[in-house]
């Protein structure tokens, strides 16, 4: 066993519901899929380059805000929650669960104030010709609505260059609670293994817990969406030349963006992440102008050098008046 499948079998056992369906997801080679304006889709594929807004600026921001206050509840002061985690991770090296802890508090604030996403969601074979119904009625209100359907190869490595991405969980408080729970009988039950990582990854490991469960968890209203998020923090990340920072107007408001190249880049193990290599096709969502529109498409598709454009460029077929 390498390195690298040590660090993953110990991640399982401190955020099991993430690394499980994380390791699910992209080992089937599934496909993910950006739901957006027609007019953002257009800019993706004409400037290759995703763009990574921060949370606050985000539709949901408060859904943001869910695993915060759970995470909160579930440590507040002279808890049984909080006592019990504490008593499970002090039977390995106290010292550094107090670190953790210290370390996480110290980096609160980038993490709640300075944290960009950009947000995908998993896609269905049977939505192929369709799209999903609930996403083109949050997108076509205004506008015209697309779809991009990406390819997962890229998400194997993206940890890897200084981003992260991760599955949503939409939980309510009591399922919150149970996870955790469940994580803490994970590390009861593997002792040994847990301590020959040593203290440092120990460390690591608590930090990973707090962070997934503080930002990757929404309100189980939002289940349909069935999202991931690539996530990155400048203070906490460095991601070279892979990653551009701009100030953009976004809904009228100017704020900084960081995107993310959609280029090869072999010296970094980012392969797959050209226009050709990543997107899978393209969704039009219903409109007045079907025919103009996926010719447009077509267009930008080739110019970015995506082969078989023409057969790439499919319109939703669910009659939903906009």
């Amino acid at each position: 066993m390498n390195n690298a499948e040590k660090d993953w079998n110990l991640a399982s056992l401190f955020i099991p519901n993430f690394i499980g369906k994380r390791v699910q997801y992209l080992n089937s080679k599934e496909r993910f899929v950006h739901y957006t304006s027609a007019i953002n889709a257009i800019s993706i594929i004409r400037s290759k380059r995703i763009w990574m807004r921060n949370v606050k600026c985000m539709n949901d921001f408060m859904e943001i805000e869910h695993g915060f206050d759970l995470l909160v509840r579930f440590f507040q002061k002279d808890s049984k929650t909080r006592e019990r985690f504490f008593q499970s991770m002090n039977a390995f090296w106290p010292d550094q669960v107090e670190l953790a802890f210290k370390n996480f508090e110290a980096w609160l604030g980038h993490i709640r104030e300075n944290t960009f996403v950009a947000c995908i969601s998993e896609h269905e074979p049977s939505e192929d010709r369709l799209g999903r119904l609930s996403m083109w009625r949050a997108y076509g209100n205004q506008n015209i609505g697309a779809a991009l359907v990406i390819n997962s190869s890229p998400f194997n490595v993206i940890d890897d260059v200084g981003i992260i991405s991760s599955p949503v969980l939409y939980v309510d408080e009591h399922q919150f609670f149970s996870g955790l729970e469940n994580c803490l009988d994970n590390v009861d039950k593997n002792h040994d293994f847990i301590k020959s990582h040593g203290p440092e990854k120990f460390n690591e490991m608590i930090f990973l817990l707090l962070f997934v469960h503080a930002l990757c968890v929404k309100h189980p209203g939002f289940h349909e969406e069935r999202e991931w998020r690539i996530i990155y923090i400048p203070e906490m990340w460095d991601a070279g030349d892979l990653i551009e920072q701009k100030v953009e107007m976004a809904s009228g408001v100017p704020q900084i963006v960081h995107k993310l190249k959609l280029e090869n880049t072999a010296s970094r193990k980012l392969t797959a992440i050209s226009p050709n290599d990543l997107i899978d096709r393209v969704i039009i969502g219903p409109c007045a102008f079907p025919m103009t529109v996926k010719e447009a498409f077509i267009s930008e598709l080739r110019q970015a050098g995506v082969e078989n454009a023409e057969k790439k460029v499919f319109m939703s077929e669910i009659p939903l008046r906009t």
